[in-house]
């Protein structure tokens, strides 16, 4: 077997981190409260939470206790979420691929500590020669250096591989493609074959199937509203299963079992094996495929899922054989999960913590709410100073306030979006950022002069947003400089029309269009090349209605060659 010294080393340092973790077998004091008292918190609090639908259930020593859905698939089309709903895992994919990867390591046909590259060398990661030191045990515990996702065709390793923690689903990809080569086989049919035939998980894939078609949720943003609903035809193990309660619970089960693994593998995946962070609740760390966290009460191992608008989360306590999980059709499904642990449970959770999301119950969700069930004025009287010409800072600071701002604005509430601005712009008069926000709003509104005027001030004041120049300069010339020329020709209607494009890096503000003689008009000065490009308007991507030139994989967007 290939060890490298890099190898040998962390794995002295795993060893010596075992030995001073806290031992699977410390007692819980964790208890779950029972069904009656369960539901009536769950219902609580996805009613104050504005979450239209969630499925929970509840293991307690190793046999299930509680498995129930409330709420609904749709707002819009409604039916009742029960434990067969299907929701998208999001990052809850990770643990259940990361559990047949041991499978593997018992098999003896994968090394743990074997770098990755002489199964599969990596091309997209193959210019750092540190890829070289990357290993399975380092990708399932995100230790691998790899950011979560790349940003351009080149992959990047942040640290030398082995010596931190950061979040990758890069690295479960790298590790699928691995395993694909290893076996030969489609991460799904693996999965199948691993997985969800043993465990009778029979409601579970890593593609969309037609047979999902009969029960599956709807996502819904933060604000109660649907979503686009995203059907999944390539497996991604960082974050593309599709799932039900039911199946997933199984899945809880077998992993608290240790099912199908031996015994030191199944004790290894759920140990230390890089620090994440010490807080006032207690230590998190990472295992093979889940995170962990110690209290008091002993190690529990968790994981949580976030895709934006399908959020979930999963806990367990080998020692107990206690575990929680729940699925929600909800952006909002992250801000209950302290609530519910708390309240299905008790405990305390350190791994909340660290996840740093916003609880249901902090002003930046009950202001939006307020304001758009009850008008501006009196959503946000339980939040403004007493002079009433601006927020209470000491409740809603000026990055809260302006994310309640774009908040409205993404609803399209030009005027109630203004005037959060404009009483941030009176609490931080001083700000720069106040001044650009302002500015932004007054764009999308229309007003593009008014907003040129605040752009200056925020410059002026010290503004380091490039794109704050960008739009000034472009504004105030009035496209009177440019060798090209674009035009929309309805939409006289609209308040707002920007063109973005890959000459602009699809910057969704750097271009607003002029309104002139009955069209849209903007001029760019191009380089000779071929450009995509497509218009926004009032928040809606349209390609050039007037330009048939597109590519067939990508007909969303417009063509333009320049010569």
């Amino acid at each position: 077997m290939y060890t490298s010294f890099t190898t040998q080393l962390l794995v002295v340092i795993y060893s010596l981190f075992l030995c001073f973790s806290i031992p699977l077998s410390a007692q819980s004091t964790i208890q779950f409260v029972g069904a009656p008292a369960a539901k009536a918190h769950i219902q609580q609090v996805i009613k104050e939470a504005y979450v239209p639908g969630i499925s929970l259930s509840v293991i307690e020593q190793g046999e299930l206790a509680f498995m129930e859905g409330f709420g609904t698939k749709s707002l819009d089309t409604g039916g009742a979420v029960d434990p067969y709903t299907i929701f998208a895992a999001a990052s809850l994919s990770k643990p259940v691929f990361a559990y047949a990867v041991m499978q593997l390591v018992d098999a003896g046909q994968l090394d743990l500590d074997r770098p990755l590259y002489q199964y599969l060398p990596y091309p997209d990661a193959a210019e750092d020669e540190r890829y070289q030191q990357i290993t399975a045990r380092m990708l399932l515990s995100h230790s691998g250096g790899f950011p979560n996702w790349r940003r351009s065709r080149a992959l990047s390793i942040l640290f030398d591989p082995g010596t931190a923690f950061q979040y990758s689903g890069e690295g479960y990809v790298y590790l699928m493609k691995v395993v694909e080569k290893i076996t030969g086989k489609d991460l799904n049919t693996f999965m199948q074959e691993r997985v969800f035939t043993p465990l009778g998980m029979q409601r579970s894939s890593y593609v969309w199937e037609e047979r999902f078609e009969d029960n599956y949720a709807i996502p819904h943003t933060k604000l109660y509203k649907t979503a686009g609903h995203r059907k999944p035809s390539k497996s991604n193990t960082a974050y593309s299963l599709q799932t039900c309660l039911h199946d997933f619970t199984l899945f809880m089960q077998a992993l608290l079992e240790g099912k199908h693994l031996k015994p030191s593998t199944h004790q290894l995946m759920l140990r230390p094996q890089v620090e994440v962070e010490t807080n006032e609740l207690g230590t998190v760390s990472w295992g093979l495929g889940v995170g962990l966290q110690e209290t008091d009460a002993g190690v529990s191992l968790w994981q949580w899922g976030d895709n934006g608008t399908f959020r979930c989360y999963m806990l367990a306590y080998p020692a107990s054989k206690t575990a929680l999980v729940y699925f929600t059709n909800s952006a909002m499904g992250q801000s209950i999960c302290g609530s519910l642990l708390e309240g299905l449970l008790g405990g305390t959770y350190p791994a909340v913590v660290w996840n740093n999301y916003y609880t249901y119950k902090a002003p930046i969700f009950k202001a939006t709410r307020g304001i758009l069930d009850h008008g501006i004025q009196k959503g946000m009287a339980d939040f403004m100073h007493p002079s009433g010409e601006h927020q209470d800072t000491s409740i809603i600071e000026e990055q809260t306030m302006n994310r309640i701002g774009y908040q409205l604005l993404n609803l399209d509430k030009r005027a109630e979006a203004l005037q959060i601005f404009q009483w941030n712009l009176k609490a931080y008069p001083n700000s720069p950022n106040a001044y650009d926000s302002y500015a932004e709003a007054l764009l999308m509104d229309g007003q593009q002069q008014e907003a040129a005027a605040y752009y200056a001030k925020s410059i002026a004041m010290g503004s380091d947003n490039p794109t704050a120049v960008t739009i000034s300069e472009n504004l105030k010339s009035r496209y009177a400089v440019g060798n090209t020329t674009f035009e929309l020709n309805s939409y006289q209607l609209a308040s707002s029309v920007f063109l973005a494009g890959s000459f602009n890096d699809w910057n969704t503000l750097s271009h607003p269009c002029i309104f002139k003689n009955g069209k849209w008009i903007c001029r760019v000065q191009l380089e000779p090349g071929t450009y995509e490009y497509k218009f926004l308007v009032n928040g809606v991507w349209i390609p050039d209605p007037d330009n048939p030139e597109r590519k067939a994989e990508r007909p969303y967007n417009s063509i333009l060659v320049v010569e």
